[in-house]
């Protein structure tokens, strides 16, 4: 259905003239917009989109047992909650964790070892939940894990 035909259109401007006349000034100010905006921005058509970096960054290895992998993994995210969630799971696994990164800066010793130990209290408090099959709150009391 093209505008001019659109009963509603037709009805606002008061007639086909008018809104053919409507259509036709808009359709200016668009290219002149565009074109306004293209003598601004040259390049920005041409440009590919690229990704932000994320705020959190876990660098592992897959080594099992005796065989260590030389590849090293990497895993994003710019949730904080998944992140430690994440280290948690690698230290549940024994995954070797290699490095943490805060907004692409290594993490000094002293936070990394922060971190892994919030993300040890927390896999020690849920395989305790599970071996006891007792809730959170009766975990949290007898043996005292903030997870």
């Amino acid at each position: 259905m093209h505008l001019i035909s659109c009963p509603s259109l037709r009805g606002i401007c008061g007639g086909r003239q008018a809104a053919l006349q409507l259509l036709t000034v808009i359709r200016q100010e668009l290219r002149s917009g565009r074109d306004a905006y293209r003598a601004l921005w040259p390049r920005v058509e041409t440009l590919k989109p690229t990704s932000m970096l994320k705020k959190y960054t876990v660098e592992y290895s897959l080594h099992f047992q005796r065989h260590p992998s030389p590849e090293r993994q990497y895993y994003y995210t710019d949730d904080p909650l998944a992140y430690e969630e994440f280290i948690q799971h690698l230290l549940e696994k024994g995954v070797g964790v290699l490095g943490l990164k805060h907004d692409g800066v290594d993490l000094a010793p002293a936070d990394f070892d922060r971190v892994v130990k919030v993300a040890a209290s927390a896999a020690a408090a849920n395989m305790i939940r599970v071996s006891l099959r007792i809730p959170a709150e009766e975990e949290r009391f007898r043996f005292g894990f903030s997870a």
